[in-house]
């Protein structure tokens, strides 16, 4: 029990030291910027079913989607992350405060996003390892797939990347989007980003100069 109440405290102190007062961090921003791109992406039709991989305890990466997706999955490896996002859909009082992302993420979208539509829409909690990477987790496939920083930490290698890319888009439909954030890694090699994507004609890859990292956003059509 100790033990356990140690790793949820990890949890909350990544809340707190990553997001916590820090709505307007590049990284934040990045990451409801990709959401909006998404459902622009999109056009006037709604998302089916849309998969959060390695969201960690963050819920705000499907805040532009709340009422652009019919339904919305999360994954992580570390089950108390799961934890305690399924904290924030129950409205438990400990749970972590989003209203200023939802906030933000009005300014950015241009409408209004409410948080009843990411509680009534995240139905599926997926505990999901991408280093031992199972399908069979999966009972759908989905029209979008989207994944922030997630693969930086578990990639330990450029071939490790490109593997783990190939895996999530294996859980997109044929006409499925998908959005990645990742941090630029020089250990990759020049152009490795555009390499793994080649395969992907109809996709966009931009740049975000931070003060001490850059951060590469990939968004297309599988």
């Amino acid at each position: 029990m100790q033990q356990l109440s140690q790793v949820q405290s990890l949890s909350k102190k990544l809340l707190n030291e990553q997001y916590l007062g820090k709505v307007s961090s590049i990284r934040n921003q990045s990451i409801l910027t990709l959401g909006k791109d998404m459902c622009l992406l999109r056009g006037a039709t709604l998302y089916g079913r849309v998969l959060n991989y390695g969201c960690g305890p963050a819920i705000h990466a499907l805040i532009p989607f709340c009422d652009l997706g019919n339904e919305f999955h999360v994954a992580d490896s570390n089950q108390d992350h799961l934890d305690e996002i399924q904290l924030w859909l129950d409205k438990e009082p400990d749970a972590f405060d989003w209203t200023p992302y939802f906030n933000e993420a009005n300014k950015i979208c241009g409408r209004s996003v409410r948080e009843v539509f990411i509680r009534q829409r995240t139905n599926r909690v997926i505990k999901s390892d991408i280093r031992s990477f199972n399908i069979s987790d999966f009972d759908f496939t989905y029209e979008a797939v989207i994944s922030t920083f997630y693969l930086d930490q578990e990639a330990k290698s450029i071939t490790e990347y490109s593997e783990y890319i190939n895996l999530l888009m294996d859980l997109l439909l044929p006409d499925g989007k998908f959005g990645f954030l990742s941090i630029e890694r020089t250990g990759f090699g020049a152009g490795a980003i555009d390499k793994i994507f080649s395969r992907y004609p109809d996709k966009t890859i931009t740049t975000i100069a931070g003060d001490n990292e850059t951060i590469v956003c990939i968004k297309g059509l599988k």
